[in-house]
């Protein structure tokens, strides 16, 4: 404000977009100050709304208004903002220097998001494990939010208690009889062109696939009023419905864990695909199902093979978008 010196910024920023603003000089009477005094330029980011009406009120009414924006700006500082709100499937943000991928607007203020990264190899479960609810993996997720900060643990919403079990152990396809391990190339006895959709190998399992059971095909991860609130592996029909183009995962490479190669890279899902086997995402580049769902001879349940990556539903509310983003 060319008359107070004020300076109002009221945009939102993503990473990679960047923003100036020109501060003009701010004329005051020092008489009646005592002693020495300076003047203070805080830059806050996300400090408003990104509503056209927001820009608008900044300029609006006579100076004596600006001590009510001010405060106006402080309240929106301490009660947050509607940030997940503006995010779009695939986009990678920041909460409290960690990096996150949005995954899907699950409604009523409600967002399912993904850490970028795994969180350290380690068994999913012990020897004998055949359900994910209190598996190894569960365990390593729980913590995993227990651990985060307060302000966005507030933010966490409860999903279901408990999860499925149910995986369609058919006769063929799945799994791989072949001495390297792998799964068979499609079109093979052991992993038919048919289990996947439009026969894309790897990408995206056909759920309505008649060895499919329901609750394995239903498997959805959704907020849940009176379940529990923790974070949790996604399972096979999360990251099938999240698969595509316009969603969190376009194409298989988006669907690789940031900084991982390797077995180091791969993340396990919370579906079998036998009883003592996980589904996995392998992201290796020279395997040529890079980003692609697998299930391997190699990886069964007390392996220190498998990565959580963990998933969260969360809300807007009470402040955790207001720095470090």
């Amino acid at each position: 404000d060319p008359q107070t010196g004020w300076a109002y910024w009221a945009n939102l920023l993503f990473p990679e977009e960047a923003t100036s603003f020109l501060l003009d000089q701010a004329n005051f009477a020092t008489s009646g100050i005592r002693g020495d005094y300076y003047y203070g330029i805080k830059a806050v980011a996300n400090m408003v709304s990104n509503t056209d009406n927001d820009v608008s009120a900044l300029w609006e009414g006579s100076n004596e208004n600006h001590s009510d924006l001010a405060k106006q700006l402080v309240d929106e500082v301490r009660n947050g903002l509607p940030i997940l709100g503006e995010l779009e499937p695939g986009q990678i943000f920041s909460m409290r220097g960690t990096q996150y991928r949005y995954l899907e607007n699950k409604g009523e203020g409600n967002h399912l998001v993904l850490h970028n990264a795994g969180i350290g190899a380690g068994q999913w479960g012990t020897e004998g494990t055949t359900s994910y609810n209190g598996s190894i993996i569960d365990s390593r997720m729980r913590d995993f939010h227990d651990a985060l900060p307060s302000v966005i643990r507030r933010q966490v919403q409860p999903v279901q208690a408990t999860f499925p079990d149910d995986f369609a152990n058919a006769p063929e396809g799945f799994w791989t009889t072949a001495a390297s391990g792998w799964l068979d190339p499609g079109g093979s006895v052991n992993n038919p062109t048919d289990i996947w959709v439009e026969g894309d190998i790897n990408w995206k399992f056909d759920l309505n696939h008649p060895s499919v059971p329901a609750a394995m095909r239903d498997d959805i991860t959704m907020y849940t009023p009176g379940g529990e609130k923790k974070a949790f592996a996604l399972s096979m029909a999360d990251v099938v419905r999240a698969s595509g183009s316009g969603l969190a995962f376009p194409d298989r490479n988006s669907r690789n864990s940031s900084g991982g190669t390797g077995w180091d890279g791969t993340w396990a899902l919370r579906t079998l695909a036998r009883h003592n086997v996980p589904w996995i995402i392998a992201p290796s580049p020279t395997w040529w199902a890079n980003g692609g769902l697998m299930a391997h001879l190699a990886g069964i349940v007390d392996t220190s093979l498998h990565v959580p990556r963990p998933a969260l539903i969360l809300r807007d509310q009470d402040g955790a978008w207001t720095s470090s983003f």
